[in-house]
């Protein structure tokens, strides 16, 4: 763990400072101490103050750029790491999308799922993609698959956007693409959905997923792709 030398001070309980309202109504705090005796509740709430902000900066470095913080002089490697720790705290980490279940492609066809009860069973809700996104406050999110109707057997699917960790409703968006065909025919299916008001500080796991409406015919998704905009 990185070493922060900068310390707080006077953030004690019944500490001898000033409140914040008698501080802003004192001279002092516009014309700075003069000659004579000192008031040593105005000469301690002003090291309170700096003292408490430079305390937070330097552990916010330490945390955020893994860097010893020394109260030595030396403020171009101080500069040097306060710039690192700001890099390293807005990056936001996104995994790559990943099929949750796939089957290998024929010729000339990308990656498909099959939507029935051999691959996938769509009675329960499946996940499509999946996508882990952390510090975004918010996401704009969009998917498209060719839906494919392999035995012309009437059938359905709800193809839906679900956020892990999100309790509300999204900002904006359909919510969901309902497929119904009977015909033996590829379907493209768009569904986009916004989310604007997550906490950046966690954690949420986008999910493309489905839902078979109708049971015991097949239905395939070729090309299925995720594309999530974010951020902080």
């Amino acid at each position: 763990m990185p070493t922060n030398q900068f310390q707080t001070f006077g953030l004690g309980a019944g500490a001898n400072v000033l409140t914040p309202s008698q501080w802003a109504a004192r001279t002092a705090k516009s014309t700075g101490f003069v000659n004579g005796t000192a008031d040593p509740q105005e000469i301690n709430t002003a090291l309170r103050q700096t003292a408490a902000m430079s305390a937070m900066l330097a552990q916010f470095t330490a945390d955020e750029s893994g860097a010893n913080v020394f109260d030595n002089g030396d403020l171009v490697t101080l500069q040097a790491n306060f710039k690192n720790a700001v890099k390293a705290s807005a990056v936001q980490a996104v995994t790559i999308p990943t099929f949750s279940t796939t089957r290998a492609g024929t010729a000339g066809v990308g990656p498909v799922l099959t939507l029935n009860n051999g691959s996938i069973n769509l009675a329960t809700d499946t996940t499509i993609l999946s996508v882990s996104i952390t510090g975004a406050k918010w996401i704009d999110a969009y998917a498209s698959a060719l839906f494919y109707n392999v035995t012309g057997t009437a059938c359905g699917a709800v193809i839906y956007f679900n956020l892990v960790n999100y309790a509300g409703s999204p900002t904006y968006g359909q919510g969901q693409t309902v497929i119904t065909t009977s015909a033996a025919t590829a379907i493209p299916v768009p569904i986009r959905t916004v989310w604007a008001d997550l906490d950046p500080d966690t954690t949420y796991t986008l999910q493309l997923k489905g839902l078979r409406t109708v049971s015991g015919v097949s239905l395939t998704a070729d090309y299925p792709a995720l594309v999530a905009n974010f951020g902080g």
